[in-house]
């Protein structure tokens, strides 16, 4: 299944998450502090692997990747693949395979494009996209997108149903001509801090409560190749290097005095460096 251009922006998707919520066979699980989770025809979102450009998505959490994080503001068309594809992709691709393609930074003339969003669920988001033409040959696609969501389903204790969250993500692509091909120098920064609200102890008598924070951040770098070689060759190469780092920490809020501290010992970091 080919997902295009025209087919994200008529469904007024901002995320893998959003668009797959109504594609058939997949369907989206939530959890408050892991984000969403996949399941595609019954084959649950462990065995299938994520891939932008053909370059895995690190970050799984619980054997999972958050499809909220991954912004469809500079992506083309979203491929899915079906079936174990384990061959070719490893054993995390029993279950198929979900390729994002990026916009390529082609273009005769200069182009901005601004969306904003704003939902009465208190979503807000903003993005910017910005594609420069070098001369001839050269082409530079700058983007960057903000997202921040207040959370959904306080109750009388403090606790949330959906954790407030704030997303920021910038990405650029330098894009270079060549006689039978094309190399492409790409970017992307991504980071969220997810905020989880914990119960009010004590409300009678100096009352405080422990929050969580959840900081998630990606770093990808990557340089592909396409083109023919020689008179019947094509070839198409990927070097990549993709950095991904998750801290959990624990504040104690006092309400009577209105003080953050944070509690030592209460810390968890995870972190994944993957190249290919």
């Amino acid at each position: 299944r080919v997902l295009n251009r025209a087919l994200i922006e008529a469904r007024g998707a901002n995320s893998l998450e959003q668009l797959l919520q109504q594609e058939t066979g997949v369907r989206i699980g939530q959890d408050r502090v892991l984000g969403s989770r996949l399941s595609l025809l019954g084959t649950d979102g462990q065995q299938v692997r994520i891939l932008i450009d053909g370059v895995p998505v690190l970050g799984r959490q619980d054997g999972h990747i958050d499809l909220g994080q991954i912004n469809l503001q500079q992506i083309a068309r979203v491929e899915i693949v079906e079936g174990p594809m384990s061959v070719v992709y490893g054993t995390d691709a029993i279950g198929g395979v979900i390729n994002l393609i990026t916009k390529k930074a082609v273009g005769v003339t200069p182009s901005l494009e601004l969306q904003a969003l704003a939902e009465s669920r208190a979503e807000r988001n903003a993005s910017v996209s910005l594609l420069v033409p070098l001369g001839s040959k050269w082409g530079l696609r700058l983007g960057g997108n903000w997202g921040h969501f207040t959370g959904v389903g306080q109750d009388s204790l403090r606790a949330m149903l959906w954790n407030p969250k704030e997303q920021l993500q910038l990405d650029g692509v330098l894009h270079r001509s060549l006689g039978h091909g094309r190399l492409a120098l790409q970017s992307r920064y991504f980071s969220e801090v997810v905020a989880s609200p914990g119960n009010l102890r004590r409300p009678q008598f100096r009352p405080y409560a422990f929050d969580d924070r959840f900081f998630t951040r990606r770093i990808d770098q990557a340089l592909n190749f396409e083109g023919r070689v020689g008179a019947n060759g094509y070839l198409k190469a990927t070097a990549a290097f993709n950095h991904f780092l998750r801290e959990k920490n624990t504040f104690r809020l006092d309400m009577e005095a209105d003080t953050t501290s944070l509690v030592e010992g209460m810390q968890d970091t995870s972190s994944l460096v993957g190249a290919m």
